[in-house]
């Protein structure tokens, strides 16, 4: 049965939508239908809809939320969804995109468009928040369109890190924001996947736990239950290098709801985000950093194809110069990104969003001597032996120089040695 992308719309009666309840209820549709719907994303339209892309088999839908519960029906009769005849047509007009793209494989490659402007999606490796400040600066303070392009921003979610990865290798997108353990990973089961720029220095992995527990370090982890993605390389080291003398793991849900409830509760986290959802809440998040036990990858990173460099390469070039610009500009004053990025995400608020720049600045900070967004090969060769280790990948397989490149970076011409300063 083929896979195809199309449009859904979704709304209450309130204008609002909530992830968890439509991938519920999608979830539900698929056993009782024998349908095979997959959420990707929500992206909003101004006013009361939104849209959802789905992989999905080879019919096309739209959905509707109608007081709390999820409708699926043919987009030919989008006219049983409330909308105006301008956002139907919209609406159609996206799906009848998307599925003559999928259905001729026009979506496998960047394409110009109007005014010579190459067009080409982005994929987040989850929703919108301050570790994609710099993308979203360059889009929305016009940077790609300064260097003629019209960039897709297209919105994560659960499950999202390791499908960008999977849409990048199929050629559904372009350009992808991920972690560079799992471009080593990617790389190791002949998924051919680039790193051209690495935001984020240091990593921000962290293990979230009460200040009352009284942690210093990630050695003093006992007697709790951890939320963690447990097959992860991350996990995978604390697993290698740590006691964790009684600690149970148990799936990561991506929520703080049992932090804030449990007093003998950890979990993973972001330096920059979950500890300020939780200290908002009350409760008493402290941090303990992975990069302390050696586990140090880049993050945020750029990532597209070895086809689409080698193809491609004046357009690459120019996502990677606007990106850089884009996180310098972010970095230093993030205001008005930050606003943007709360109208797309608004469980980020503006004041998370404020916390999450201020904790994200020191790990962007480049070595002495290195540029903002720069890589080094001895970095890959150490995390490439540390999944090593870890017997995730076969030794050899992966060869450092083989997972980024920094050519791009270097012909880009924007120097920045300090973050918030530049030369």
């Amino acid at each position: 049965m083929s896979k195809e992308c199309f449009t859904l719309i979704i709304s209450d009666a309130r204008g609002n939508y909530s992830w968890q309840s439509a991938v519920s209820r999608l979830e539900t549709y698929n056993r009782v239908a024998g349908r095979s719907l997959i959420l990707i994303h929500i992206k909003s339209f101004k006013g009361a809809m939104n849209t959802l892309v789905l992989k999905c088999d080879q019919h096309k839908f739209s959905c509707v939320f109608q007081l709390g519960a999820l409708r699926l029906c043919p987009v030919e009769i989008l006219g049983n969804c409330c909308i105006t005849p301008s956002r139907r047509l919209l609406c159609c007009s996206v799906a009848l995109c998307l599925f003559c793209c999928c259905g001729c494989g026009a979506a496998k490659e960047a394409k110009e468009v109007a005014g010579s402007q190459a067009h080409a999606t982005l994929g987040l490796n989850w929703y919108a928040e301050a570790e994609h400040g710099g993308y979203v600066a360059a889009d929305k303070l016009g940077l790609f369109r300064q260097n003629s392009l019209d960039i897709t921003i297209q919105q994560g979610g659960p499950g999202a890190p390791n499908l960008v990865i999977q849409e990048l290798a199929a050629g559904r997108i372009q350009f992808a924001v991920s972690s560079a353990d799992l471009v080593v990973l990617a790389r190791a089961k002949g998924v051919p996947i680039v790193a051209i720029a690495a935001p984020l220095q240091s990593s921000p992995r962290c293990i979230m736990v009460h200040e009352s527990a009284g942690f210093k370090t990630l050695q003093d982890l006992a007697e709790v239950e951890l939320a963690i993605s447990e097959s992860r390389p991350f996990a995978l080291w604390m697993k290698a290098k740590l006691p964790l003398k009684n600690v149970t793991m148990v799936p990561f849900n991506g929520l703080v709801g049992e932090f804030l409830q449990k007093p003998g509760y950890a979990q993973q986290a972001f330096v920059f985000s979950e500890p300020f959802v939780a200290r908002e809440n009350g409760s008493d998040p402290q941090v303990l950093m992975l990069s302390d036990i050696g586990y140090n990858p880049y993050g945020s990173l750029l990532v597209t194809t070895e086809d689409l460099i080698r193809d491609q390469p004046e357009l690459v070039q120019k996502v990677v110069t606007a990106s850089i610009i884009g996180w310098k500009m972010y970095l230093k004053t993030p205001d008005e990104v930050n606003a943007a990025i709360h109208e797309e995400n608004q469980d980020m608020s503006l004041a998370s969003l404020k916390f999450g720049v201020d904790a994200m600045r020191p790990l962007c900070q480049p070595d002495t001597g290195s540029a903002l967004c720069d890589m080094k090969e001895e970095r890959w060769a150490t995390l490439i032996q540390q999944i090593e280790e870890l017997d995730e990948i076969e030794r050899g397989v992966v060869h450092p120089g083989q997972c980024f490149n920094t050519s791009f970076l270097r012909s880009a011409n924007v120097t920045v040695t300090s973050v918030g300063d530049e030369e």
